[in-house]
């Protein structure tokens, strides 16, 4: 079976992540010295998919110029009207080659960070062998309310909100495989959960990885969070040097630091800047006075609802 494509689902309009994702798409969002979309493309690469597809809707002249400028390797396939999670896996199947036409896709959301590898790729191929789709499961054990998934004999029966955020449960990570020679093509918009993974007609499987790390940067305050999460837990920091995004001559773990002298500040300018409050991250050339602790993009300010976690 034809395991060469990866689709990186990058479309969406960026809502949760405040002025400065009205300026900058999240995909585009920098992890350090990388974007999330390069970070995407090379875990992709590590994997071993030759073909990676990004679809794309929002600011999407801008994430092409960026592709264009930085010779990323992915094709983008833009939605004029923006086609929802289920819409997407069938513009991606009306848009592939014909040799590419009944692939074995993998799929992942543009704004997580995963430690899925080859072997769990072998896996999920050989479910893809009886189910026509497979989804990666990720245990929820922090505060965080997310959907529950509600799983039966490895196959997935219903999604509920979860009711007790101390009790742990599993939820949807994003991530998946779907064989698209099983997929029957609707036009449109549509959800991917009613034309992709309708478990109330067809098998969902689902795939619960071992020694599964998993990180979120899909919101504001979670791409603040992990950003300094870094710094303490190791598994993110390796994964990210792993991939080229940290540059070790300007990571400074004892002051939970990053191209700066000051303790706890993340500066991705080109240039060393000292007037800063403590928690800030500089996304871009910082053209503007301090303002407290937050994010930073240009003469974009935005201040957050969380603090700095102490370890």
């Amino acid at each position: 079976m034809n395991n060469k494509v990866c689709f990186i689902l990058g479309a969406g309009l960026g809502t949760r992540m405040g002025e400065i994702g009205k300026k900058l798409p999240k995909i585009l969002w920098p992890i350090f010295e990388k974007s999330l979309l390069e970070l995407q493309v090379e875990k992709a690469v590590q994997l071993g998919f030759s073909h990676i597809y990004l679809n794309t809707h929002y600011c999407a002249e801008l994430v092409s110029s960026f592709v264009k400028n930085k010779k990323i390797n992915v094709v983008c396939l833009h939605e004029e009207t923006l086609l929802d999670s289920g819409g997407a896996f069938h513009n991606l199947k009306k848009n592939l080659p014909e040799e590419l036409a009944e692939s074995h896709v993998f799929f992942v959301n543009g704004d997580i960070l995963h430690s899925l590898n080859k072997e769990d790729i072998r896996r999920m191929n050989k479910i893809l062998e009886k189910h026509p789709l497979v989804l990666v499961s990720k245990n929820v054990e922090e505060s965080n309310i997310y959907n529950q998934i509600l799983i039966q004999d490895n196959l997935l029966k219903g999604i509920i909100k979860a009711e007790d955020s101390t009790v742990p449960y599993k939820t949807y990570a994003g991530i998946g495989m779907v064989n698209l020679s099983k997929l029957n093509y609707v036009s449109g918009p549509s959800r991917f959960f009613e034309t992709v993974a309708n478990f109330k007609k067809e098998n969902v499987c689902i795939y619960s990885p071992k020694d599964f790390f998993y990180y979120d940067f899909g919101t504001k305050e979670e791409y603040y969070k992990n950003m300094f999460n870094v710094f303490h837990e190791s598994t993110l920091r390796e994964q990210l040097i792993s991939l080229g995004a940290i540059n070790k001559n300007k990571l400074n773990l004892s002051g939970k630091s990053y191209f700066s002298n000051i303790e706890n500040i993340i500066n991705l300018s080109n240039d060393e800047i000292e007037d800063l409050s403590l928690g800030s991250i500089i996304m871009g050339e910082k053209t503007i006075r301090s303002e407290g602790s937050g994010l930073y993009f240009h003469d974009l300010f935005e201040s957050l609802s969380i603090t700095l976690l102490s370890h």
